[in-house]
């Protein structure tokens, strides 16, 4: 505390290092941040339904777990925050949970976009296995050729020099062409150095092995363990490149994949779900931009995690494949789950104003490319930064969450507020205080990914009829 007194206001430079202290003024005065009391949210659960197991993830922030047990019907009173639907959307959110109710005979799909919050599969996953309960179908939708995350969806072994292109992944430089298709990442074949004779570097040679091991898993939901049919959706293709699948070391398919730039999309039915072999042979190459997972008639939801994006990527990629493969998956729902990587970014208000003005381009983009789809934006959570000494909100996580309220309610955007279901601004400490969310304040622990994914689908049930 004599530092106190005797140095001068704010900071003093020593030696080059500057050292900052608190003043007289703010010793004394320094204001005890107050954490929000939670207990309503937990009041919602009972405590062996927020007991889960264990396994190792890699999300941003530490290593912690994700959600591999059943879900429940948790909340035992109704959902506190609503699912906010503008007018001009009421019409088109009915229809939509009228072609959920029609999902036993044909597939309805939903896209469920996100950054780190959704790696894993999760929340995604306790969705889908919610929905698929309530409404049928099996398996998890898509999954990446070459997943670089740790994921419980489906078990993938990449065999072969593969090469992973996305458009959100901020250590590479973007693709000439743009083509990164609706799951924003696709997945090459390593191109090689080849003599001089052969100066086309695309190609790969006859001797290099690329598989992809398939099998169910064993840490996914019950409806996503089960799948018969298996798609591969790829585009661009040069030279000879095919396509031979085993079961268990017994030949199921083979074919050579069509050659041209337009999206396709290869079927293949199967009667067990592990030992899966799926092996590229051939000179040729070709963007694959990831495989899909279904059983018959139902709901599918894709987990589209995007580690480190702000979402606003979705204008940057080439638009004619995005309509292409828009038209082909033609998603009833697109969730856009984003905001939270930029709110440590934001300096002023104006900063929410500007974040919120470019994600109205990012959803007319994908307005466009998924034109029967509503569209349900998902704001930031609570996060917590180091403020004198304390674990308080980001500044402008306030103004934040009421541009993308605004902006949303005006583009004709449902909204779901993830940090007002948290218990509101200056949440986080308690969440990390009880368990439900990780040490770096900014993502959910298992037992929180429970809660949100939860709430998330009670919120959605009960927004049929706004």
């Amino acid at each position: 505390m004599g530092l106190t007194f005797l140095f001068p206001k704010d900071k003093v430079v020593l030696a080059g290092y500057e050292i900052k202290y608190p003043s007289f003024e703010k010793f004394w005065t320094k204001k005890k941040v107050v954490h929000k009391d939670i207990s309503k949210v937990e009041k919602q659960f009972d405590d062996q339904q927020l007991e889960v197991n264990t396994v190792c993830d890699t999300c941003a922030g530490g290593q912690y777990t994700v959600i591999e047990t059943e879900p429940e019907d948790l909340a035992k009173d109704p959902v506190q925050v609503p699912i906010i639907v503008p007018d001009g959307l009421k019409g088109q959110w009915n229809k939509m949970f009228e072609t959920f109710a029609s999902a036993k005979g044909e597939k309805v799909r939903i896209i469920h976009y996100g950054d780190s919050q959704l790696e894993g599969d999760r929340i995604t996953g306790y969705i889908r296995e919610k929905f698929q309960s309530t409404y049928g179908g099996y398996g998890p939708g898509f999954v990446p050729v070459m997943p670089v995350y740790n994921q419980i969806a489906v078990k993938i072994e990449n065999i072969g020099d593969w090469k992973r292109e996305a458009i959100f992944d901020q250590s590479q430089k973007n693709v000439e062409d743009k083509r990164y298709g609706l799951w924003c990442s696709y997945t090459t074949m390593n191109k090689v150095v080849l003599p001089d004779s052969l100066k086309d570097s695309t190609l790969i040679t006859d001797g290099a092995e690329f598989k992809v091991n398939i099998s169910a898993s064993g840490r996914a939901f019950a409806h996503a363990r089960t799948f018969s049919e298996l798609s591969l959706h790829y585009g661009d293709v040069e030279g000879d490149l095919t396509v031979e699948i085993t079961q268990a070391g017994a030949p199921v398919y083979s074919a050579k994949l069509d050659t041209g730039s337009y999206y396709k999309e290869m079927k293949v039915n199967f009667t067990a779900t592990s030992d899966i072999v799926v092996n590229f042979k051939g000179k040729g190459n070709a963007k694959l931009f990831g495989f899909t997972f279904e059983k018959g008639p139902g709901i599918y939801m894709d987990n589209v995690a995007m580690r480190g994006s702000s979402g606003t990527i979705f204008t940057k990629m080439n638009s004619t494949l995005l309509s292409q493969m828009g038209a082909r998956r033609n998603p009833a729902l697109v969730i856009m789950q984003f905001g939270g990587n930029s709110v440590p970014h934001l300096d002023s208000p104006d900063g929410a104003k500007s974040y919120a003005r470019w994600m109205v381009s990012q959803i007319n983009r994908m307005k466009r490319a998924c034109p029967n789809a509503c569209i349900l934006f998902i704001g930031p959570s609570d996060m917590s930064t180091l403020i004198e000494e304390q674990y308080q909100s980001y500044p402008y996580l306030g103004d934040m969450i009421r541009e993308l309220k605004a902006m949303c309610w005006q583009q004709n955007v449902a909204y779901f507020d993830l940090c007002a279901t948290m218990g509101g601004l200056n949440s986080m400490p308690t969440w990390v205080e009880k368990g439900y969310a990780a040490g770096d304040y900014t993502h959910f622990a298992p037992a929180g990914t429970r809660i949100v994914s939860e709430l998330l689908f009670k919120a959605l049930m009960n927004s049929k009829n706004p």
